[in-house]
């Protein structure tokens, strides 16, 4: 333990001054889109955008991002930037060895340089008349309507005069140089004359140059030996140096109106010369740095071009103390004399001593009274010397008063003692209410007042506090003796006098207000809290709770506080939050502005109860990681609108100014890209796009910097696009505007899309109408088709039994014939015979025919048949009648072998007297007329769904028969064959496949192939 006490006490002694706050500052480079690191030449066009012209290309930057051309965009061999300006058109100018180019924010166009000259390094100056001045060959040129001229070609008294710089001044419409015959000596053109500033050269061993982009005309001497002296320049006066660099040091020599700033090479540091109070600051120290452009300073910020990048340094008021510095303080308190004691927890305390009205050291805080309380009130406890916690105190008399972790400290300038005793616990915070003079300290289980050092009360359970872990904020509201109390349970309404108390902790019905971290009253006496859901107001009238800026604030609020009367500020994990009361009051409307690092302010995570304002005006504000303060003297309060610029439509720059420019689509586009950029430098959080066509609706908030256009019809369309960031600086909202003219197609119009689906439904609905009527007219001619062949099919079925009826008859004919000659030849024996094989032979035709001729209606044909042992029966009755008749002339071969194995006659059915025909002519036509004995074979065979029948004889074949017929008019002639064969061809038309094929046979007679069989649709 005494080890780390003398530790401590040799860091107390040892610690040496350090220069104090530091101003923040950014440092782009080739990593966050510059094309080089070295830039040449800067400008602020009228638009906001900062141009950096460097050793290789040119940059563009809107406030947060860079847009880069190289030599290839640039159309040139080299993009080594000398000079950037801008004319009345807004068009932007870049001057290079090989000339000049034109931007107009769409597309590059160069003019090369005539080859007799030869473009010197130095800017270029544009006049009200869009001359574009430069140099070249050592002599003064311009560029005017496309056309390189040298100035003595129009000026009067310069002649051959040798130009070292120039400087355009709109205000009095004059062209200063620098150069003649010593290279120092000043000039100025005027109504196109040449005149010198008389009485004026540069000290031995300087140079003068002017120095472009100031609101004054300034001259720039400098020497070898790291001397530099900048002096403004008038008409009809010699130069008067206000500002002087000697070896690193700045001093101020003249008023000046407004701030200068420069950099100094040799010593690598950013002056600030503020000439109406004479005051000099070092911004920022970069050793080895050069830099040839001129500063540009906006909006609080200031940005240096130079050989290592862009610097850009916040000159807004917000200071920052490096960790190395200042380690890690908790709470911060002001003496009387000034001072501001640094406190923290775990490291050394410190203190800051003003040296200037923007300058200050930091030193060790030594206060032996300090250690003497606590080696004789905690001599247990004194390695825990450098505890401390929130928010010290000053009371009427000058006591301040320490929130320690072993207790409150009182300190009154000499004497150091605790308040409590060693038990009582951690003090956590101090409030003091100037208006009685009260402490209020936070304890263990509630609050201590004190007043003049001495205990008058505890607020704790006792006198009905909600039960809590520690005191945390406290404040008196403007009703004489009340306060109002919070800690981390909720919050408590407090009469000092009366002793009568409320609490607002849920339990009552009433909005609570958890986890209290700190609190504030305003002006208009609205008290403000930080809690652990954000940030609260109370509404006395109601006793209620309210919170605000829900949607931003979402974490936990660590401290609120009044950086001015109008001003208040929150401390949150994402920075510190501005919220302009003034609107507040007016409107009821949140408009807030965020401090982070992109806008100057260097902590993270802000502190429990870390705002302290102090007597100049500052508020120091304590983090997880640096110390800051604000100086609300040079804190512009107002943040800057964003202004949304329309920078490409369908992946094409759009020229400065087209925002009053009707743009044509080609034909038939019916979606568009947008691509909008913001210009402006207070971006503290990403920037969000809103958007609007024509009339419709704003759109919701987007990240993307890409609008997607579509379902827009024909004619003229105006785009409106507005920006906000992260929700904040919505104090005016500027809309940038973009009108195009698309002209489509009727099918390419929303309207017709959106009506398209109701139009398909009624060519649907319509076709399936159509369809209906088709199906219904082809099913109803089916219908009638399918009558007419079952008409045409019971036509040609009763042609058949037509034909069938006349075959009866000529059947009936030929088998009575035969039975009559035996009659009258006297033979009863035989005819007897015969007339017994007739009746079986009738018996069986009448059975067949019947079928044929008196089946029911509607019946089919293959219904109408008879089966192959029907008809084969039929046949055994008919050749046995005719063998009665011829005796043995005739042999019929008509058994059991007749018919083929695999065929089953019981189950094949056929037409009737379909084969008798065949086998009749057969017998009376081959075997009768035969000189003797005959043959006859009928065979059955099947041949897959076919049914095979032959008929052979060995008669005397068909050749001697047609011959017998030419000779003989009494020759047999069948009229059953023609009848047979009209009755094949009806039959095939109802759907059979019977083919009849008659041959000769080789040892004589006829061999008759009839082929059975059915087509699918039967």
């Amino acid at each position: 333990m005494k080890y780390l006490r003398w530790i401590g006490l040799l860091l107390c002694t040892g610690y040496a001054p350090l220069f104090g706050q530091r101003y923040p500052i950014r440092h782009y480079t080739v990593r966050d889109g510059l094309p080089n690191m070295q830039i040449a030449t800067t400008l602020l066009d009228s638009r906001g955008y900062l141009w950096l012209g460097t050793n290789d290309g040119l940059a563009k930057f809107d406030g947060d991002q860079f847009e880069s051309f190289d030599r290839h965009d640039l159309h040139l061999t080299s993009a080594y930037i000398q000079g950037i300006a801008e004319d009345s058109r807004h068009h932007i100018w870049i001057l290079t060895r090989e000339g000049l180019t034109r931007f107009d924010g769409a597309v590059f166009q160069h003019f090369p340089v005539p080859r007799h000259l030869t473009v010197n390094n130095t800017p270029m100056q544009i006049d009200d008349q869009d001359r574009i001045w430069f140099v070249a060959s050592g002599r003064l040129c311009f560029f005017q309507h496309g056309t390189y001229r040298r100035a003595a070609s129009t000026v009067t008294g310069i002649d051959s005069l040798p130009v070292t710089s120039l400087r355009w001044e709109n205000a009095g419409k004059r062209l200063w140089l620098t150069g003649g015959p010593a290279s120092g000596q000043v000039y100025y053109v005027a109504a196109n004359r040449c005149f010198q500033v008389s009485g004026y050269a540069p000290p031995a061993g300087f140079q003068a140059h002017l120095m472009p982009g100031y609101a004054q005309v300034i001259l720039r001497e400098a020497n070898q030996l790291g001397e530099t002296r900048y002096l403004t320049v008038e008409p009809a006066k010699i130069p008067a140096p206000f500002f002087q660099i000697t070896k690193g040091t700045g001093t101020g020599l003249a008023p000046l109106s407004g701030d200068f700033y420069c950099l100094d090479n040799p010593s690598g540091r950013f002056f600030r010369y503020s000439g109406e109070r004479r005051t000099v600051d070092i911004l920022h120290t970069s050793l080895g740095n050069l830099a040839y452009a001129t500063p540009v300073a906006r909006s609080g910020k200031v940005y240096f071009g130079t050989d290592k990048g862009l610097i850009e340094v916040f000159d807004n008021g917000l200071r920052y103390f490096d960790e190395q510095q200042v380690p890690y303080v908790w709470s911060v308190a002001e003496r009387p004399d000034g001072t501001i004691w640094l406190l923290n927890y775990g490291t050394l305390p410190l203190r800051y001593v003003r040296t200037g009205e923007d300058a200050g050291t930091i030193e060790p805080l030594r206060e032996p009274a300090l250690h003497q309380a606590l080696k004789k009130a905690r001599a247990d406890k004194q390695t825990l010397w450098n505890r401390y916690y929130y928010h010290p105190v000053q009371d009427h008399s000058g006591q301040l008063y320490l929130p320690h972790e072993t207790g409150p400290i009182l300190f009154d300038g000499q004497n150091a003692r605790f308040l409590t005793n060693p038990n009582d616990g951690t003090a956590l915070f101090f409030y003091h209410d100037v208006r009685t003079d009260r402490v209020f300290v936070g304890m263990p289980g509630g609050f201590w007042v004190f007043k003049q050092g001495k205990l008058i009360r505890k607020i704790t359970a006792k006198e009905g506090l909600h039960p809590c872990l520690y005191g945390l904020s406290a404040i008196a509201a403007n009703e004489p003796d009340v306060y109002w109390l919070g800690t981390g349970t909720g919050l408590a309404c407090y009469h000092f006098g009366t002793r009568q108390l409320t609490n607002l902790t849920g339990k009552q019905g009433i909005e609570p207000a958890m986890g209290v971290q700190d609190m504030c009253q305003d002006p208009h006496g609205t008290i403000w809290l930080a809690t652990r859901d954000g940030v609260c107001y109370v509404d006395h009238a109601k006793k209620q709770v309210v919170r605000i800026a829900a949607e931003t604030l979402r974490g936990k609020a660590s401290f609120v506080g009044m950086l001015t009367d109008s001003t208040l500020a929150i401390g949150e994990s994402q920075g510190v939050y501005l919220i302009d009361l003034a609107s507040w009051y007016r409107q009821k409307k949140i408009v807030m502005r965020l401090l982070n690092h992109r806008t100057g302010y260097q902590g993270i995570q802000p502190g429990q109860a870390g705002f302290f304002r102090d007597r100049q005006g500052r508020a120091w504000i304590t983090s997880g990681t640096v110390l800051c303060y604000i100086d609300s003297k040079r804190f512009v309060q107002r943040a800057e609108p964003l202004r949304p610029v329309i920078r490409k439509l369908n992946g094409q720059r759009i020229p400065f100014g087209g925002g009053d420019s009707v743009f044509t689509l080609p034909g038939n586009q019916h979606t568009v890209n947008v691509e909008p950029e913001v210009l402006g430098d207070n971006r503290p959080a990403q920037t969000q796009y809103a958007w609007q066509l024509d009339q419709q609706p704003w759109s919701a908030w987007q990240t993307t910097p890409v609008i997607y256009l579509h379902e827009y019809g024909s004619g003229r369309h105006t785009l409106r696009v507005k920006a906000r960031t992260g929700g904040l600086n919505e104090v005016s909202e500027q809309v940038a505007r973009l009108t195009f003219q698309a002209d489509m197609a009727f099918y390419e119009t929303p309207l017709f899309r959106e009506s398209l689906p109701f139009l398909l439904s009624g060519l649907l609905l319509t076709g399936l109408v159509l369809l209906w009527i088709v199906i219904r007219g082809r099913q109803q001619v089916i219908r009638t088709n399918q009558l007419l062949r079952e008409r045409e099919k019971e036509s040609l079925f009763l042609s058949v039994q037509t034909i069938q009826s006349q075959l009866n008859t000529h059947f009936m004919f030929n088998v009575l014939v035969p039975l009559q000659n035996l009659i009258l030849k006297n033979k009863p024996d035989e005819a007897a015979r015969m007339l017994v094989e007739f009746s079986n032979l009738v018996r069986g035709f009448l059975n067949s025919s019947a079928i044929t001729t008196n089946g029911r209606k509607g019946q089919s044909l293959p219904e109408r048949e008879i089966t192959l042992a029907e008809e084969m029966s039929l046949l055994n009755h008919y050749v046995r009648f005719e063998q009665l008749l011829y005796r043995d002339k005739i042999t019929v071969h008509f058994d059991a072998g007749s018919l083929d194995g695999k065929l089953n006659p019981e189950t094949i059915t056929l037409p009737p007297m379909l084969i008798q025909p065949f086998v009749e002519n057969a017998i009376k036509h081959g075997l009768v007329h035969k000189a003797g004995p005959g043959n006859l074979w009928i065979r059955f065979m099947g041949v897959e769904e076919t049914l095979v029948c032959t008929v052979e004889d060995d008669g005397i074949g068909r050749e001697q028969m047609r011959q017998i017929h030419q000779h003989s008019r009494k020759a047999y002639r069948s009229l059953g064959a023609t009848l047979v064969q009209q009755r094949v061809d009806t039959l095939n038309l109802l759907g059979y496949r019977i083919h009849v094929q008659t041959d000769d046979r080789l040892a004589g007679g006829t061999v008759v192939t009839i082929t059975i069989a059915r087509s699918e649709e039967l």
